[in-house]
């Protein structure tokens, strides 16, 4: 396998004239994913023409008919105007949209922004409400964002409860920090209520740890370097890959338990909700991997609703 990003060419890697036919015949007729690989053509990748109105106007059209990364793109486009006039509202309008599809990216976005002034007006509560949403998909880094809003006023009166849960979560999961803040919730707690928090924290990455020992056993030493710690930018590649080859007819009970285990494992596009869509899938065709991961994930306490 090669490390060529699969959004560029959507068959093959020579950029023939008839690839570039069936992707434009397939957009026409409203398919998202091959509408959003136009738009990646025509921004001038592989000696293709470069033509920014049309590459925002596929892009478009595959936010509109729910393609998920391209929803991002486009509110990213409104955000910065790049290529078009800016707009922080339309941009809101997108993030909103991924995010209630089930992105983490898109949610972590949507809280980071409210959190601030970029779409006009402070909004914590909305920040708070998105940021809740991604931590309980099991991104330790928003786990340890998370808690900060908890254990703070920003969110009104602080919850060192909430606070140390999810810095307790954030640790186990493996976020490094130097242990100031977590013994300054900590303090703030009884001994009974720390010990409480600390096994509710030890349940939840528990049942995370057990849907994870389910999902498809990918092997990144053999496609690209081991050395290189981007992995997850690496199963975004893989995932765009076996989207194109579902939206093609070529979807099967194994591929659909590949895709849902990309879902998780690609953490910058983790979404439990497609997690849920694609293993049920394979599980309704027999898949017994599948089947068992799928009942993993709905024991766990992770939240994909």
């Amino acid at each position: 396998m090669t490390n060529t990003d699969p959004e560029i060419l959507p068959i093959n890697e020579q950029g023939t004239t008839e690839t570039f036919a069936h992707l434009a015949d397939k957009a026409e007729a409203g398919d998202a994913i091959s509408q959003r690989r136009l738009s990646f053509l025509y921004q001038g990748t592989k000696g293709f023409p470069e033509d920014s109105a049309k590459a925002f106007k596929w892009m478009l059209a595959a936010a509109e008919n729910g393609d998920i990364s391209a929803q991002i793109s486009v509110a990213s486009q409104y955000f910065h105007g790049w290529h078009i006039d800016r707009s922080p509202l339309e941009a809101k309008r997108w993030y909103l949209e991924a995010a209630k599809s089930g992105d983490v990216h898109a949610q972590y976005m949507l809280a980071a922004r409210c959190a601030g002034s970029d779409f006009g007006n402070e909004d914590i509560d909305t920040a708070i409400f998105w940021l809740r949403k991604a931590a309980y998909q099991n991104r330790s880094d928003l786990q340890y964002f998370l808690a900060g809003f908890e254990g703070s006023v920003l969110g009104g009166e602080p919850n060192f409860e909430q606070s140390y849960y999810w810095l307790e979560v954030a640790r186990l999961n493996g976020h490094v920090s130097d242990g100031t803040w977590i013994a300054l919730a900590r303090a703030e707690l009884n001994a009974s209520e720390a010990e409480a928090v600390r096994n509710r924290a030890s349940k939840f990455v528990d049942g995370c740890k057990k849907f994870e020992q389910h999902l498809y056993g990918f092997t990144p030493k053999d496609w690209w370097n081991d050395s290189d710690a981007n992995h997850s930018a690496k199963y975004v590649i893989l995932l765009s890959q076996y989207e194109w080859d579902v939206s093609n007819g070529n979807g099967n009970p194994e591929l659909h338990y590949k895709l849902g285990s990309l879902y998780y494992l690609s953490t910058d596009r983790r979404n439990l909700k497609q997690v849920n869509y694609w293993l049920g899938r394979a599980a309704e065709a027999g898949h017994q991997k599948a089947s068992d991961a799928l009942k993993a994930l709905q024991g766990s306490e992770m939240q994909f609703d």
